[in-house]
């Protein structure tokens, strides 16, 4: 299971590296916007920023999303996958929006957000545009959730992301239910990196 960390800069940079953590490059700002830096890390990939943006109390900016995406194309980064604009917690709303994007993005390798309410009978007239499913939604939801989007894409060909995993417990669900990779910005914000060298190794607390 890959892991991606949100926009680690400097000495947050060296240490996700230094643990195989990938960048997630999070379109909020133009401080954000991908760039040479990126291309240090072992995989990256483009989150749209809308949750940033809604957290932030930001508009979305939709110009600068793709222009992340554009950068990313000439830097040949290849990320993992570009998440597809959503509306945090729009429900079908959300899928809507999602499918409004799918040509505006000049990238082969799209993430679909599911949202709290949606079902698998949405997803399923458009699901074969994309190849990622990206677990989002509040944080009940998501968990009680999380294991069943990840078989519906598995049984698609599509691959699974979970976002905002930033507890040990969520890392080890993730794992146990099959995602093929997670996110959090909390590491970097919190300097919490402990916990994802416990769960890569947790024996290591032994050793305190």
């Amino acid at each position: 299971m890959k892991i991606l960390a949100g926009e680690p800069n400097g000495a947050a940079a060296k240490i996700a590296k230094s643990l195989n953590v990938g960048c997630m490059i999070t379109t909020c700002t133009k401080k954000n916007q991908a760039g040479p830096r990126h291309k240090d890390f072992l995989f990256t990939a483009i989150d749209n920023g809308a949750f940033g943006c809604w957290k932030s109390g930001r508009e979305f900016n939709g110009e600068l999303f793709l222009d992340n995406v554009t950068r990313s194309n000439k830097l040949e980064l290849n990320p993992l996958f570009v998440v597809c604009p959503d509306i945090v917690a729009g429900g079908l709303e959300s899928l809507k929006f999602s499918l409004s994007w799918i040509d505006k993005i000049e990238y082969n390798k799209k993430a679909l957000v599911v949202q709290d309410g949606m079902r698998h009978s949405d997803l399923i007239p458009a699901i074969d545009q994309f190849q990622y499913l990206f677990v989002g939604g509040s944080v009940s939801w998501k968990w009680a959730t999380a294991e069943n989007w990840i078989l519906f894409a598995h049984n698609r060909g599509l691959k699974c992301h979970i976002g905002q995993c930033g507890q040990l417990w969520m890392l080890e669900a993730a794992k146990r239910f099959g995602a093929d990779s997670v996110d959090s910005t909390s590491w970097v914000v919190n300097n919490s990196w402990h916990i994802i060298k416990e769960y890569q190794n947790p024996q290591q607390l032994e050793l305190f």
